[in-house]
């Protein structure tokens, strides 16, 4: 049954009681039209208006049978069942308390409003106080390193206690102010694996601040592997850290009630684990500048202790806030090395909106021949005989009958289309423009009427999304919930999904590129899931 709260703001006249049960009559006429159950309305009294319905009761002239039938019409729209169950004055059911200023809140201890934070902290975190670790940005932009950053820092949350609020994703990033759900490119129920299910999405995070009457307070923490010294550097700003205020330029709108004006930075230098540091050695650095203070009871493991190569920049160790005592860190991670040790299980799987659009798209073409070549950074004079290597591997697999399996369609799937250079750089094009040509005359010679291939249709990855579009009638989305088909994040992994379910698959070797960490997933995946469904092979090299 659905409540409505009706908040009585008269004032102490004698016909103060009758006005409010007139307002309510008519309140109940509309919610009757149109619905066989009446929906019951709960006020909302505080205890101004308490006094009020009191003094107008020691005012009122009519005596005990106007007082009666008062309470008789209150009773007929507010019992809930049976007769003689009288609820007048309404129930008192909740207290309202305005919301007080930044300052005057960080300086408030226990009160009805702590109170309340707590309550809501129960609800949406289990337990109170929630501690909270919300991801500003992780610069990396390649979705298998991303993978498994994320997986890096679920471990640091349950290293700390506390619950990640899953980040936004758009254009191949991953961040709170992206504009799409964590669930356009990732999938939940994995990433939870990986969690300890201790997780919170986006949304939910916005609700919680915004129904919260203390402010959450909270802490910038700037982590990456720059430290150029020995020891592993910390540093604390006042103010919040220009690189993380630039992944910040949302919240102003989209978190209005969040508490930054106090907000600090902590910024860690790692050292890279190439650097002869173990990856545990910097791991317990982190947890323990990070933990300071933080109750253990219902952590998992217990903290290492603080190693001595430490160097706190211009701040003491002593004048390092606590992080514990923050409600929400804000963390920008920067880190490509594997600082935890996790398991395999915990990988992070792609959304299942992106496998079943990758199923729809290949529904036409199975069985096919997939194609990830990798050219970035590749010399320009290499791309003409890479490209003949390439069309002898084809050739030698598709007139192979034990091995083509009927295969009809060749995908090619690259950093770089088969129409544009291999650099961005003006110097570079007109350096590389003739071999890069000529690399791309050498493939579509091989498919066009009398060449090696011609018997089989070439594929590219952008024709596929173009027809995809005109599929989807062109809207540029997909199923119900419009998944954005022109989002390049969104692309770069369907393209992989729709190499993973090739029969077979070919890659270059370090001559003609190199086995990029795309190229590495999609043989990982082949590997585990081999003679499964489609999948006939793991990976053919050429070059």
């Amino acid at each position: 049954m659905k409540h409505h709260a009706v908040q009585t703001t008269h004032g102490s006249d004698p016909d103060a009681v009758g006005r409010w049960m007139e307002d309510v009559d008519s309140f109940l006429e509309l919610e009757d039209q149109g619905n066989d159950t009446v929906r019951v309305p709960i006020p909302l009294v505080t205890r101004d208006i308490i006094e009020k319905l009191l003094l107008a009761e020691e005012e009122t002239d009519g005596g005990d049978e106007d007082r009666d039938a008062l309470v008789y019409q209150a009773d007929h729209r507010y019992h809930s069942s049976g007769e003689g169950q009288q609820r007048w004055p309404p129930v008192v059911t909740a207290l309202p308390e305005a919301r007080t200023s930044s300052s005057s809140r960080r300086m408030q201890s226990v009160s009805p409003s702590a109170s309340t934070s707590n309550a809501i902290d129960t609800q949406f975190c289990g337990k109170a106080p929630c501690r909270l670790l919300l991801i500003l940005t992780i610069p990396e932009r390649e979705p298998a390193k991303i993978q498994q950053q994320l997986v890096q820092i679920l471990a640091l949350a349950r290293k700390l206690n506390r619950t990640v609020v899953l980040p936004n994703v758009g254009k191949g990033r991953v961040g709170t102010c992206q504009r799409w759900d964590f669930d356009t490119y990732f999938d939940i129920a994995s990433t939870a694996l990986g969690g300890g299910e201790r997780m919170m999405m986006m949304d939910d995070f916005r609700t919680w601040v915004d129904m919260r009457p203390l402010s959450p307070t909270t802490q910038v923490v700037a982590v990456d592997e720059g430290a150029t010294e020995s020891n592993t550097v910390v540093e604390y700003a006042s103010m919040v850290h220009e690189k993380a205020a630039k992944t910040m330029r949302c919240f102003k709108t989209r978190f209005r009630e969040l508490e930054l004006e106090n907000t600090g930075t902590a910024t860690m230098h790692l050292l890279p684990v190439s650097e002869g540091r173990s990856n545990s050695g910097e791991a317990a650095i982190l947890v323990n500048a990070l933990s300071e203070g933080r109750d253990t009871t219902n952590a998992s493991e217990t903290t290492p202790a603080l190693p001595s190569e430490l160097d706190y920049g211009t701040t003491t160790a002593s004048k390092l806030p606590r992080h514990s005592d923050s409600d929400v860190l804000l963390l920008y991670w920067d880190v490509r090395s594997d600082l935890f040790s996790t398991e395999s299980t915990t990988a992070i799987d792609y959304s299942p909106r992106l496998w079943a659009l990758a199923s729809q798209v290949t529904k036409d073409l199975q069985p096919y021949l997939a194609v990830h070549w990798h050219i970035d950074k590749l010399p320009a004079a290499v791309l003409p005989a890479c490209a003949d290597a390439l069309v002898d591997m084809l050739d030698i697999l598709l007139h192979d009958a034990s091995v083509s399996h009927d295969i009809r369609t060749v995908y090619f799937s690259s950093d770089h289309s088969l129409m544009k250079l291999a650099s961005h750089s003006e110097d570079a094009q007109k350096k590389s423009s003739d071999q890069h040509t000529a690399a791309i005359d050498i493939i579509q010679a091989a498919f066009a009427p009398g060449g090696e291939l011609e018997r089989w249709v070439l594929e590219t990855r952008e024709g596929l999304f173009t027809r995809l579009n005109e599929t989807n009638g062109g809207t540029g989305t997909f199923d119900e919930d419009q998944l954005p088909l022109g989002d390049t994040g969104v692309q770069d992994i369907l393209a992989r999904i729709v190499s993973m379910k090739a029969a077979l698959f070919v890659s270059g070797t370090k001559g003609c590129g190199r086995l990029s960490s795309a190229a590495r997933q999609v043989t990982d995946f082949r590997a585990r899931a081999k003679d499964h469904g489609a999948i006939k092979d793991v990976v053919n090299l050429f070059g």
